[in-house]
């Protein structure tokens, strides 16, 4: 169950409501009815009882709120710009073969069609170590709610570090399985389910049985193959689709995939211009994490009255 928060309401005095019923998800879920698909009626919502304030302290706290995810949102472009000039570079770089010098380099036939003299073409393996992830056993609860990010293909949409997840190990559970422990800066790929999903992690971490990652031989060769791999998305979806019951890319598959290597200079040259953009990526990513968890933090005590908003001089927008 979910609740869905949209901003341009009109009255701020309408964000309120939303407010005030995330703390009662847990009630909401309790007497939802439906065997199969669980639903809350019209009839059940309307006696739901909800402690409201005033109305000039609840525009108050609209605004507090909403304070927050203006942050949120403004980090969040920020994130797509720095994508877009980052993917921007690498396509001009290594698909329209414009990269520093370019114009005296000439071209030569290889197994995946014209190349700049110098390239190769590589598989992933040469690039690091290839490890396939693995779920502990859920017989033993101790294993899990830790500290330590667990990866799943569900965690790696829509971003390009992996920080936050919806599963966590323990330290006794990432131990049970130290040999599927990933440093940061490896490369996950979603290979099972949902093929071709690319994250970078962020600290260490494992990761289930449907990604395969790559735990680098060389920092440099980060920024560059991160948007290689986003770029073989139809290539992995292509060989996973011979799976049975789902799409499903084995680990010797995987590793045996081929790209371009434009060369440890042209490398070099891309990670120096790059790194920056990456680390400044995750940094707002973080960041947006951090406003997340504040937000929730400050909403029980605001709607509740424990921090008093009634005195604070804030502006307000009672339209959008």
């Amino acid at each position: 169950m979910e609740l869905i928060y949209t901003r341009c309401l009109g009255e701020s005095s309408i964000l309120l409501p939303y407010f005030a019923l995330r703390p009662k998800l847990e009630l909401l879920k309790s007497i939802s009815t439906g065997a199969a698909t669980k639903f809350l009626t019209l009839a059940i919502l309307k006696d739901v009882g909800l402690e409201v304030p005033p109305q000039s302290v609840q525009h108050k706290i609209a605004a507090i709120l909403s304070a927050y995810d203006d942050l949120i949102e403004n980090n969040t472009r920020r994130i797509q710009i720095l994508e877009e000039m980052a993917r921007a570079i690498y396509r001009e770089w290594f698909v329209n073969f414009r990269f520093p010098g370019h114009e005296d380099v000439k071209m030569v036939d290889s197994e995946l069609g014209p190349i700049p003299e110098g390239w190769e073409v590589r598989t992933i393996s040469d690039f690091g170590q290839i490890h396939t992830g693995k779920t502990p056993s859920k017989k033993i609860a101790e294993y899990f709610g830790g500290t330590i990010p667990f990866i799943k293909p569900p965690d790696m949409h829509g971003r390009m570090f992996c920080i936050e997840t919806g599963d966590t190990l323990s330290e006794q559970g990432a131990l049970s399985q130290e040999n599927k422990t990933l440093p940061p800066d490896s490369l996950c790929v979603s290979c099972i389910g949902t093929p071709g999903l690319v994250v970078i992690t962020h600290s260490r971490c494992q990761t289930n049985q449907q990604i395969n990652s790559i735990v680098l031989n060389n920092i440099e060769d980060r920024e560059y193959l991160y948007f290689a791999l986003v770029s073989l998305k139809p290539t992995i979806e292509r060989y996973a689709a011979t799976g049975a019951t789902m799409p499903n890319l084995s680990k010797g598959k995987f590793e045996s995939l081929r790209l371009l290597y434009p060369g440890a200079e042209n490398v070099s040259l891309f990670h120096n211009l790059l790194a920056p953009m990456f680390g400044q990526i995750s940094n707002l990513q973080l960041r947006c994490i951090n406003l997340r968890q504040a937000r929730d933090f400050l909403l029980p005590k605001l709607i509740s009255g424990e921090i008093n908003v009634e005195n604070l001089s804030i502006a307000t927008m009672e339209e959008c």
